[in-house]
């Protein structure tokens, strides 16, 4: 396979992934082997192997303990979160508590039978979309641009990576959603004036805004601000809550007991909040919900806007305090665009028609304005000469980063809403007489007190010489690279010694052995899943052959003579069914054996 610096886009969404790469000067989009450019994000463990996308997704009513979705809302997260807590309820696969508090995910299917970690869900998933693009292009690819919300915490950041580390992707850029939709208007509108855009992007698990201006070929975001638990999937699951409670009424049952019916229920409230974007009625109607029992229920736009008035309420306050926060208003604004699945909603609309007085650009509503933004992103960092030389785009961090200060509150040492790179530096010192080590934990503010913090980690110093407190001065250095995961360097400068420091983290990021570990685990059942395709398929050419035998048997008229040769098709029928996946070379003996043993007759009655 040629080998090759492109980039490829990798649009994860909660939902879906879209999968893009910059050639010949224009964006491609990847084709998954259905034929289509939106990949369903579930991964299913059957005993045939490990199925991905549109395969997984309906395999979820037969093997729902085994088939995973909403991963991107499980990753980087504490097993303890309560967000995370709070949709458990909902899913019907299991998660346990793991070692630092980590999420692990149970899977029952032989063969696969383990607790994953959420890095570990998401390193197939990645690995599958990188195979779908090197089958299309013919090319070896190592390199990927990989979309993340801009709310996404360090400890988020730090898991996808990771990630594509077990999926063997080498270069990893991340970059955030409403950078990426600037990016595809920029693309499509060579813009020779200065324009200051707000964009709000509302998906499935996330919502943020952003201001960007947008000048020649520079994007810079200015502001950013967002939440991972305000997003469509709200919707969806307060529909699904309000079916829950109006089935236990009616029929003296909770549905979230039953794990079939949940995914039932998911995708019947999922299909019809869209519906509902562009009706005015429409109904939940599922067959056999539960034990045979038909549910149809009525639901009305105005019904669906009262259940999820909360949500609403909440998008409009968040706006308002980003506005003030960012010192905006509408006047100041060229041009607000509203992007995401769940900005499509008629209700959203209105509201920000009512907040910013001006019409409200829908145009980047499209599916697949993410995975193009991400093309020319790859474009740009690849090697290829093109027209994007010169381009540049520039995201900033999503929070302020600091330890415990007075009363509570943080320290900052790095404010949110600066360009990335950042480097900072402030000096520590000792608290008591011959203080031989200083630790210092860090947090991303996204709470006035430090205890509702996200805690990031803990860097320790340690070794600093004997000495009075306060005399020693230790430099330290914080670096936020540009996919804004922290590193850290101290520095004596009274003796000259130099430390890089390690974050102790809750979440126990993963070192290099354990990424090459996980690979390797990956590696080898996706090879048996390889394997146990190639068996199938000799299965089949086994089990044809014999059944194409025994019809040439049927239709001889002297039965008798074959009798024995009957029994020896149904004994091999009977292990083929008990053996099927005892490996290729097997069969494949097998096969050939009961070929050459009847061979005679099927050429005798071709």
């Amino acid at each position: 396979m040629k080998k090759n610096k492109d980039y490829i886009g990798i649009d994860f969404g909660n939902c879906y992934s879209k999968v893009s790469i910059w050639k010949n000067n224009e964006v491609l989009l990847v084709p998954n082997p259905q034929g289509n450019y939106s990949t369903p994000n579930y991964l299913s463990f059957t005993e045939n192997g490990i199925l991905f996308g549109e395969q997984a997704k309906s395999e979820a009513l037969k093997n729902p303990e085994n088939t995973i979705f909403d991963i991107k809302r499980i990753i980087g997260r504490r097993y303890d979160d309560p967000i995370l807590q709070k949709n458990i309820k909902y899913w019907p696969f299991t998660i346990i508590e793991g070692n630092f508090k980590r999420p692990r995910i149970v899977i029952t299917t032989p063969g696969y039978k383990k607790n994953y970690y959420p890095e570990q869900i998401l390193a197939i998933m990645l690995f599958k979309l990188k195979i779908y693009a090197e089958q299309w292009t013919g090319m070896n690819i190592n390199n990927a641009v990989i979309s993340i919300p801009s709310c996404f915490s360090h400890n988020q950041r730090k898991a996808i990576l990771d990630s594509g580390a077990i999926a063997k992707i080498k270069a990893i850029s991340l970059i955030t959603r409403n950078t990426l939709n600037a990016i595809y208007f920029k693309y499509l509108n060579a813009l020779k004036t200065s324009t200051n855009a707000l964009f709000i992007h509302i998906g499935a698990c996330s919502y943020s805004i952003s201001t960007i201006i947008m000048k020649g070929k520079t994007i810079e975001t200015k502001n950013s601000t967002g939440s991972f638990d305000i997003g469509g999937q709200v919707l969806t699951e307060t529909l699904m809550k309000d079916c829950i409670e109006d089935f236990k009424n009616n029929y003296e049952y909770d549905l979230t007991n039953d794990k079939i019916s949940l995914i039932k229920l998911r995708n019947a409230c999922e299909n019809a909040k869209k519906i509902l974007s562009t009706s005015f009625e429409t109904f939940i109607d599922i067959k056999d919900l539960h034990q045979g029992i038909d549910y149809k229920k009525p639901i009305t736009r105005e019904m669906f806007e009262a259940m999820n008035n909360d949500f609403f309420h909440l998008i409009n306050t968040s706006i308002l305090k980003a506005l003030a926060y960012f010192e905006v208003n509408s006047r100041s604004i060229g041009e607000i665009f509203l992007t995401g699945a769940t900005g499509r909603i008629p209700e959203l609309i209105k509201m920000l028609h009512r907040v910013f007085r001006t019409n409200i650009n829908l145009s980047l509503e499209k599916d697949y304005v993410g995975a193009i933004g991400l093309g020319v992103y790859g474009g740009k960092l690849s090697s290829e000469l093109n027209n994007l030389s010169g381009s540049q785009y520039f995201d900033v961090s999503s929070y302020s980063i600091g330890s415990e200060g007075d009363n509570g509150e943080m320290a900052k040492f790095i404010k949110k809403n600066k360009i990335m790179p950042i480097r900072k530096t402030f000096t520590l010192t000792t608290s008591q007489d011959n203080q031989r080590k200083i630790k210092i934990n860090l947090y991303e503010k996204t709470a006035q007190l430090i205890k509702d913090c996200n805690y990031i980690g803990t860097f320790t110093i340690y070794g600093i010489p004997l000495g009075a407190k306060g005399e020693p001065k230790i430099i330290i250095t914080i670096d936020i690279d540009i996919n804004g995961i922290l590193k850290l360097y101290a520095e004596d400068r009274r003796y000259g010694n130099f430390y890089i420091l390690s974050i102790k983290s809750w979440i126990g990021a993963l070192s290099f052995t354990e990424i090459e570990i996980y690979h390797n685990q990956i590696f080898y059942m996706l090879a048996k899943d390889l394997e146990k395709s190639i068996i199938y398929n000799e299965v089949k050419s086994f089990m044809n052959y014999i059944e194409n035998l025994e019809r040439i048997l049927d239709d001889n008229k002297d039965q008798s003579d074959y009798e024995d040769i009957k029994m020896e098709c149904k004994r091999e029928k009977e292990w083929i069914a008990e053996n099927k996946f005892i490996g290729y070379g097997n069969t494949i003996i097998r096969f050939d054996k009961f070929k050459t043993r009847y061979r005679f007759l099927m050429v005798k009655n071709k």
